[in-house]
């Protein structure tokens, strides 16, 4: 008797873990099945494009005919650049460019048509007309303005647009791409810069140049392929005052000087 207990206590066991297990089996099936099981997070190590414009691929342009007519003149020097994909390959985030050319001066002070300090109120992004090139346009809040020769007074408080090659682009499948020249680094919003720009008399924008984002303990450079450690190492202030000291030393033209030496 004892015995036919023992073997009833072994049979019953062995019934309730063939359960156990088999419930479990199940759950994780359903589970795989109905889509319940963990997904798999993300990277966290891609470009964070909340700093950047955004465009979409398929925008639609403005229906008003003076406002896209601005914004073809705005968009036209980002044509025929090869640069934006058509169709991106699903696992891109993120498409450079280098361009060999040679890089401007560390303060193109006479290469300059205005010379603002100033902070990044906003940034939008577009593309350009045929969509092969891509842009960012920022609206700058100007605190001084060490240089204009531009037809139009521009004061402290005065609000201007500057535009820069780069920015993300979505496309019609949700994917976001950051296209990102890797020698011209794009000003983030909230922060101050001194900037040199220009103005090709077509785009009623100024074209960067080149900038660097003012510190109180030193000036960062956006630009890269230049060695700038002296400036680096410049507060905002001292900085500012080097860019207006240069500004105000006379431009000496030795083109005489040179074709005499030529002639002799």
């Amino acid at each position: 008797m004892k015995s036919n207990r023992i073997i009833w206590g072994i049979v019953s066991l062995v019934v309730l873990i063939t359960i156990a297990v088999t419930t479990g089996t199940l759950d994780g099936l359903g589970q795989e099945k109905s889509g319940l099981l963990p997904k798999a997070t993300p990277p966290t190590d891609g470009p964070d494009f909340s700093k950047y414009g955004i465009t979409d691929y398929d925008a639609v342009v403005s229906v008003a005919a003076s406002e896209s007519e601005r914004r073809m003149r705005k968009s036209q020097r980002y044509d025929s650049q090869g640069w934006v994909q058509r169709n991106s390959h699903p696992e891109t985030g993120k498409i450079g460019r280098y361009t060999e050319r040679e890089p401007p001066p560390t303060i193109p002070t006479e290469e300059s048509d205005l010379i603002v300090t100033g902070r990044i109120a906003g940034v939008t992004a577009h593309l350009s007309n045929d969509k092969r090139g891509v842009y960012s346009e920022f609206t700058v809040k100007v605190d001084q303005v060490p240089k204009n020769i531009v037809p139009i007074d521009i004061e402290r408080g005065s609000l201007i647009t500057v535009d820069r090659a780069g920015g993300v682009v979505r496309y019609p499948n949700g994917q976001t791409v950051l296209y990102l020249d890797s020698e011209d680094g794009l000003p983030e919003v909230g922060r101050e810069y001194l900037m040199f720009l220009t103005s090709d008399k077509k785009s009623e924008n100024y074209a960067i140049r080149t900038l660097y984002e003012l510190q109180e303990t030193r000036t960062v450079p956006l630009d890269h392929g230049r060695r700038m450690d002296d400036i680096k190492r410049m507060g905002k202030s001292d900085f500012v005052k080097s860019v207006r000291e240069k500004l105000s030393r006379p431009v000496v033209d030795d083109a005489p000087r040179r074709n005499h030496e030529d002639q002799e």
